[in-house]
């Protein structure tokens, strides 16, 4: 099947709004239309958050009744124009700002773990660089790790809890090179950015929707802070 267009029932695109189950295959259906050479068409568009949730979503295509219901003839070609480009240029603003949001906090990451390396001038093992920069981590941050660019993981995982932050040293020598960010994120770092984003996805243990910063951290070697999506920006 090689479908010129994937339709979409506006009902899902609502629905994961709330429900990771329903917002990972949405993010699915999206990456699947890209991969193949789809347009994205929602129906069911009937509210103006409607048509901003579809616009997120990537749709290229929209119906529903926030336009027309059924008619005998086409209407005008620029009879929405005005109310589509609201929208587009609101969503777009509102996209911006987040993605914006999400920078600002990658840069500061990055300006601190900068620090901490030039004052412990290398030394001192992951204690001396990890256990300080946990007491700066805002309440988003979920967890810290440090990987070689192989992406070995060369210290234990430190989770954030209720009561605090919690070592968990059976994570020490994972492998984390098969997630889809993480080549990305390494050719990043080695072409010598402060700092790398990850995709939004959602994490294996606790779910929810999450992003992984990734900032150097000293020779062949990475910090990777996973942060909730909802906490970014």
């Amino acid at each position: 099947m090689q479908p010129d267009m994937l339709k979409v029932d506006m009902n899902m695109v609502s629905r994961s709004a709330h429900h990771e189950g329903f917002h990972g295959v949405l993010r699915s259906l999206s990456a699947i239309a890209d991969g193949i050479g789809a347009s994205l068409l929602m129906e069911g568009v009937e509210t103006r958050q409607d048509l901003q949730r579809a616009i997120s979503a990537g749709a290229r295509y929209v119906q529903g009744y926030l336009f027309s219901g059924a008619e005998a003839a086409f209407g005008s070609r620029d009879r929405y124009k005005r109310l589509l480009d609201s929208e587009l240029l609101d969503t777009k603003r509102k996209q911006a700002g987040e993605e914006s949001g999400r920078w600002k906090q990658a840069e500061e990451l990055a300006r601190e773990a900068e620090r901490l390396l030039r004052d412990s001038g290398g030394e001192g093992g992951e204690e001396a660089f990890l256990a300080p920069l946990l007491r700066q981590l805002d309440a988003g941050c979920m967890r810290a790790y440090l990987c070689r660019s192989d992406g070995i993981q060369s210290s234990a995982n430190y989770q954030r809890t209720e009561g605090g932050w919690i070592r968990e040293e059976h994570y020490r020598g994972s492998d984390w090179s098969w997630r889809p960010y993480f080549v990305y994120s390494s050719v990043e770092l080695l072409s010598g950015r402060r700092f790398a984003i990850s995709r939004p996805y959602t994490d294996l243990d606790r779910g929810g929707r999450v992003r992984t910063v990734s900032v150097p951290a000293g020779p062949d070697m990475f910090l990777l802070v996973d942060v909730r999506e909802d906490e970014l920006g």
